[in-house]
């Protein structure tokens, strides 16, 4: 029996099912991740393509349990209306109880993380506006990777991601405009500079260059010129949308 919800459907079937949450990147030599017991539900969002969400089974159904799930199907939801995606790939979102159990089954810390091969996000359990922050972030990840074809940089790949849940670190784009420190050559973030450059610097950028980017020239032309683009067809690429690096980077205001 399927019923209403929020931004989907769910099935009121919560069978548990064995599954393993294995680690996003795989690392060579490394040990395989620890096999769990989940609780599934099952969704549909546009086009009816199917959101499982997972739960550990071991772990009692928390009273905002409701909550989370309706947060993580907006935060999904909103992904496909920023983005312009009407046939999404199904998707798979492990919550987890807290980072250590994230860490211990998947081998990766931190509030979430995307597998874009596997098609699975990993969230933590929060409260509703931050897992659905998450659930935008990491969602951005998947979805768009596989509607939109691979980022060609990391500066597209994380902008994407930021600028749809319009946030970082908890704070909007807008507050971080205001205060965005620059101790780096904003160009070295379309290359290797990026990983290198501190992440509360890096990341809140590059939400922000992608919403200049969308409010200069349009999703349409960032989705077909500016995602793909590598550093090494960068410039061509943002000549062929209609502007230019320093433009945008100028365009970078609350």
């Amino acid at each position: 029996m399927l019923e209403a919800i929020g931004c989907g459907w769910f099935s009121k079937d919560e069978t548990p099912a064995e599954a393993t949450a294995p680690a996003s990147v795989s690392t060579p030599g490394s040990p395989p991740a620890p096999t769990t017991q989940w609780r599934s539900r099952s969704f549909l969002l546009r086009g009816g393509s199917p959101v499982e969400i997972r739960f550990p089974a071991d772990d009692s159904a928390a009273a905002d349990e409701g909550a989370v799930i309706d947060a993580i199907l907006v935060g999904l939801t909103a992904v496909l209306d920023t983005l312009s995606i009407d046939d999404p790939v199904p998707l798979t979102v492990y919550v987890h109880p807290d980072v250590r159990s994230q860490l211990r089954l998947t081998g990766k810390g931190g509030e979430g993380h995307a597998d874009v091969t596997r098609k699975e996000i990993h969230v933590l359990h929060a409260e509703p506006p931050v897992v659905e922050a998450m659930a935008s972030h990491e969602g951005t990840h998947v979805l768009a990777h596989h509607a939109l074809g691979p980022p060609g940089t990391t500066l597209m790949d994380e902008g994407l991601a930021v600028w749809v849940a319009d946030a970082y670190g908890g704070r909007s784009l807008s507050a971080w405009a205001l205060d965005l420190a620059q101790t780096v050559d904003r160009r070295t973030l379309v290359g290797p500079g990026f990983e290198e450059a501190p992440e509360s610097e890096a990341y809140p950028f590059a939400g922000l260059f992608v919403r200049a980017a969308v409010r200069t020239v349009g999703l349409a032309a960032v989705r077909e010129h500016l995602v793909p683009a590598t550093p090494e067809t960068w410039d061509a690429a943002l000549a062929a949308a209609g502007t230019s690096h320093a433009a945008l980077v100028a365009a970078v205001a609350p």
